[in-house]
């Protein structure tokens, strides 16, 4: 089962799997106080648990980003920024073995628009059906911060179709993320189709940002940023409130659709939503 805990690191506790070796000892005491008119049962106690598995081994994946994972076992190539265009081909021909790739790539990474990762945070298992998840280790980190960029490929949307098909064909999980411009003022006239502002696959080759899971509550929301003499789009994830040390990051998957404070919620069972959240869908999309 899981560690239920309350208070500032309850999230993070519940995240920590306990394995059938392990020792759970709970101590409860009540307390009786009487009064003329009232009787008044006061309950405390204490929990310890007995660990018989090694401590996970922490790795640093980039300056303030650990993880209980090594960065071999995460299922892509971690990268900390974003790349651009034809940047993986061109590496795969300059490297012999792929423990090269990695660090070849780093070094062809566009400047980030928002810079290192400013807070603490660490990648962490968090249930066989969520996988991987992100948890804040420090903070509190103010409503409106950038935390980091979606990082990845740059891609164009002809790559992006043939990619989405070729990965809905195996099976295979994409993270191809596209960025659209604002919606129209409401009156305002409609537009035809918009063409996103921004294209990143991070399916083989992503930062910290591919580990963030769904909310339907969620304390990251996603952000257009332009920065540079160009003006080069950047898709970055900000946090939609004040965000305290102990919370894990996530963010909505498919904003813009109704919740249980709309006047309706659209039933779908494409993918089943895992958020526990009381605004929760039910799915994902």
């Amino acid at each position: 089962g899981y560690l239920c805990l309350s208070g500032r690191w309850g999230l993070y506790a519940r995240s920590r799997q306990l394995s059938a070796t392990d020792v759970v000892h709970l101590r409860l005491d009540a307390f009786v106080s009487k009064s003329r008119k009232l009787k008044t049962i006061y309950l405390g106690g204490q929990l310890a648990v007995e660990r018989h598995v090694a401590p996970a081994t922490i790795v640093f994946l980039e300056p303030n980003v650990e993880s209980e994972r090594k960065p071999e076992d995460l299922g892509f190539c971690y990268i900390s920024g974003r790349l651009a265009q034809g940047a993986v081909g061109n590496a795969l021909k300059k490297v012999t073995c792929f423990e090269d790739l990695a660090p070849h790539l780093e070094d062809q990474l566009q400047r980030r628009s928002s810079g290192q990762v400013k807070f603490r945070m660490r990648v962490v298992p968090c249930s066989a059906s969520k996988g991987l998840g992100v948890w804040l280790l420090e903070g509190p980190v103010p409503k409106g911060e950038i935390l980091f960029e979606y990082g990845g490929e740059m891609i164009s949307q002809a790559t992006a179709a043939v990619r989405e098909r070729k990965y809905f064909e195996k099976n295979q999980m994409n993270f191809v993320y596209q960025l659209l411009p604002p919606a129209p003022a409401p009156g305002a006239k409609a537009r035809p189709a918009a063409t996103p502002v921004a294209m990143v696959d991070a399916t083989h080759f992503g930062n910290i940002a591919r580990m963030v899971n769904h909310s339907c509550d969620p304390n990251l929301e996603v952000y257009h940023h332009s920065s540079g003499a160009g003006k080069q789009n950047h898709i970055v994830f900000r946090a939609k409130r004040r965000i305290a040390a102990g919370e894990e990051l996530t963010v909505d998957y498919n904003p813009g659709t109704c919740s249980k404070r709309g006047l309706e919620v659209v039933k779908r069972s494409n993918i089943k939503c895992e958020c526990q959240s009381s605004l929760c869908r039910g799915w994902v999309f």
